[in-house]
């Protein structure tokens, strides 16, 4: 019989980490970055990926308008070469429902805000560890909420900032 309550309460439980109404993964979150600010953690300065790829956006932003060249056949998003289709906006930036295909048979579908970096949709990944991922790019950087799903079978969802 306590086996059953003890399983019935970690059900109850996983249910109510899964739902979307139920703020217990936000309570956790917040609870994480309390503790992280109070130790003065930041993990950007132990992870040299970060702050290369933070570096390469920099860069990018300083040199490029976000515009893209009308027929070109290869463009860049500051991180990684590709080739954009879809509408522009008045300043030849990408701007509406589009797609990017990477040099390495990646894909991205979804939508973009005055240009290319700045989108939300779906990226679609040919090898690796992840298959895809959904959520939004703010200046090339995964941000905010976004469910990611791995190539051998199980997603994570997480609310990311740069």
């Amino acid at each position: 019989m306590q086996d059953d309550d003890g399983i019935a309460k970690i059900e109850d439980f996983l249910d109510r980490i899964e739902s979307p109404e139920e703020s217990i993964l936000r309570s956790f979150e917040e609870d994480f970055r309390i503790v992280k600010e109070s130790l003065n953690l930041k993990e950007e300065y132990d992870n040299p990926e970060y702050l290369e790829n933070k570096e390469k956006a920099r860069i990018f932003k300083e040199q490029d308008t976000g515009a893209v060249i009308t027929g070109a056949t290869r463009t860049s998003d500051g991180f990684r070469e590709c080739v954009y289709k879809g509408p522009t906006d008045e300043e030849n930036r990408p701007h509406g429902s589009g797609s990017l295909v990477y040099m390495d048979g990646d894909t991205f579908t979804g939508e973009f805000r005055h240009g290319i970096r700045n989108r939300t949709g779906q990226a679609m990944f040919s090898q690796g560890p992840v298959s895809r991922i959904q959520g939004c790019w703010e200046e090339g950087f995964l941000f905010g909420w976004a469910r990611v799903e791995a190539m051998e079978g199980g997603w994570w969802e997480g609310n990311y900032s740069f």
